[in-house]
């Protein structure tokens, strides 16, 4: 068998080594850099460290290493209800969200629309 790659990947490739080296020069832009760093810190300190300190807490009880928190939870009978509700309306939302997409994305891609220029 031949060992050389497809055109198609080789191009694929080649596009993003572009848009990666475009992205490296744009990385001199002084506004550029401190948006990237004001948006990491933002982050950093609305999302990733109170879901850090949430963790501790609840895996460390009178300072020492535990979940005892976790069985409390999972004991009631009304938390375990709460939690396979919770379960279930996750994945059903995700197959209808999933089935709802596939169907708009094809028909975006093979119908005619005669406004599919706006979507």
């Amino acid at each position: 068998m031949d060992s050389k790659k497809p055109k198609h990947q080789s191009i694929a490739l080649q596009r993003a080594g572009d848009s990666f080296r475009q992205m490296k020069f744009s990385f001199r832009d002084p506004v550029l850099m401190v948006s990237i760093i004001s948006i990491f810190v933002v982050v950093f300190m609305f999302i990733i460290l109170p879901l850090l300190t949430i963790l501790q807490e609840s895996v460390f009880d009178d300072g020492k290493l535990s979940i005892t928190h976790y069985f409390k939870t999972v004991s009631t009978p009304y938390s375990r209800s709460v939690i396979w509700n919770t379960l279930r309306l996750g994945v059903s939302v995700s197959i209808v969200g999933t089935l709802v997409a596939f169907t708009f994305a094809y028909a975006i891609n093979n119908l005619r629309i005669p406004s599919k220029k706006f979507i």
